[in-house]
């Protein structure tokens, strides 16, 4: 129901809503719900009666190291005796990036060799997993903190977002075999595509079998692209709000930033179910006028811009999921402001041309990345300084951008 009302909120209220709404969760709720599951962490007990979970443990493979033979929990009614293991699929490495081209400034992003971190599946006897937001709680009550979501301003360990819990959802065992796929941003079309399907990846490399997968399936992008999945409504558990307990509970690690392995991974899936195209030849501008933060203010007088020059302007919300991956593979050039929508990079031909608008005050490098791994030609366009409202400076990720037209003009012509 939260995310419904923030989702209307978002895309439907005053501009002024959502960055209020954020400095007061960031600002108010959270330093209160914080200090309150703090205390309870230091409790005796167990998260399964109350509080947060009462230990941490950093990643799913040291989880598995330190308990190679994992018995069933003393609460739980299961029985045997299953062993911990860890299955690595990727080992880390690094990859040498190429500078993104920026017209008059300094370079934003660090052009030093990128880590990509091993990754790898762990199978957790009488694991435990709040399907909101996909975090997993081992046996002895330790919050595996490698897939746990953290909280706002918190990059610290004590940060992660369960960690400020008074009370779990009431726990239900389940018989078999349960996969998680869901992460703490699934509902976010970039976090669905780059970090929540690429597990199942990790997966079907492992050999896992599983009776049913942890994983969200209420919007519209996410129904069609598990259809295309054949992943049939009757494995997979997709209710949020839940704190399950499995006999066996397999976890992939998270994929991290855009790598080659997970590209891979979604052209194979996805560009196979487009019918063959004309080739990378339209020139489109991806708007988010309908998005609730980061719009550009005079999109007007771009788009009249751009079309002089061939371009087609598109809002991503009136496609399919099909139809944003036939759009993105014929492209030839690609205009659009910061926004998940340019996940659809990934079903680029290489080469193609990509502009990424920003605010000035908001940067992220991760299509920067997604174009290197692809082999498109990036670059990025600066917004010019804004005199913004007080609530619109609570929050620079959700800032609206003003463009320089003729900067962009330059990059593509």
């Amino acid at each position: 129901m939260k995310a419904l009302a923030k989702r209307f909120l978002t895309r439907h209220g005053p501009a002024w809503v959502l960055p209020i709404y954020r400095y007061f969760r960031s600002s108010v709720l959270w330093p209160a719900t914080h200090a309150l599951g703090d205390l309870l962490r230091r409790l005796p007990g167990t998260s399964r009666k109350f509080g947060p979970p009462r230990h941490r443990v950093a990643t799913l493979a040291e989880c598995v190291a330190a308990n190679p033979g994992t018995p069933p929990s003393s609460a739980s009614n299961h029985q045997g005796n299953r062993d911990s293991s860890f299955c690595a699929s990727c080992s880390a490495s690094y990859v040498q990036l190429r500078p993104g081209k920026l017209i008059d400034l300094p370079p934003h992003f660090c052009e030093s060799p990128l880590f990509t971190p091993a990754v790898g599946v762990a199978s957790i006897p009488n694991g435990r997993v709040l399907t909101t937001s996909g975090t997993v709680i081992t046996p002895d009550d330790c919050l595996v903190e490698e897939v746990a979501p953290k909280a706002l301003n918190r990059k610290d360990s004590t940060g992660s977002a369960v960690f400020f819990s008074p009370k779990l959802p009431h726990l239900r065992q389940i018989k078999g075999t349960i996969a998680v796929l869901t992460m703490v941003w699934s509902s976010n079309y970039y976090h669905f595509l780059f970090d929540t399907l690429p597990r199942l990846r990790l997966l079907e490399n492992s050999n896992a079998r599983w009776d049913k997968i942890v994983l969200p399936c209420s919007l519209p992008f996410q129904k069609q692209i598990l259809d295309l999945l054949s992943l049939t409504r009757d494995r997979i558990i997709g209710e949020p709000g839940l704190h399950l307990e499995a006999e066996t509970l397999i976890v992939p690690t998270l994929p991290g930033e855009p790598s080659g392995w997970v590209c891979s991974f979604l052209r194979e899936r996805f560009l196979s179910g487009v019918s063959v195209g004309r080739g990378p030849s339209r020139r489109i501008y991806i708007s988010r006028a309908k998005a609730g933060s980061r719009r550009v203010l005079n999109e007007a007088e771009l788009v009249r811009a751009l079309e002089v020059e061939g371009f087609e302007a598109f809002l991503l919300e009136d496609l399919t999921f099909l139809d944003q991956v036939r759009l993105f593979r014929d492209a030839e050039i690609i205009v659009g402001a910061h926004g998940s929508g340019l996940a659809n990079l990934v079903f680029c031909a290489p080469g193609t041309r990509v502009v990424e608008l920003f605010g000035a005050d908001c940067v992220p490098p991760c299509y920067w990345l997604l174009s290197n791994e692809i082999g498109a030609s990036y670059r990025y366009v600066i917004g010019g300084a804004m005199r913004l409202p007080w609530y619109a400076r609570l929050n620079q990720v959700a800032g609206d951008i003003m463009i320089d037209v003729p900067k962009v003009m330059a990059e593509i012509i």
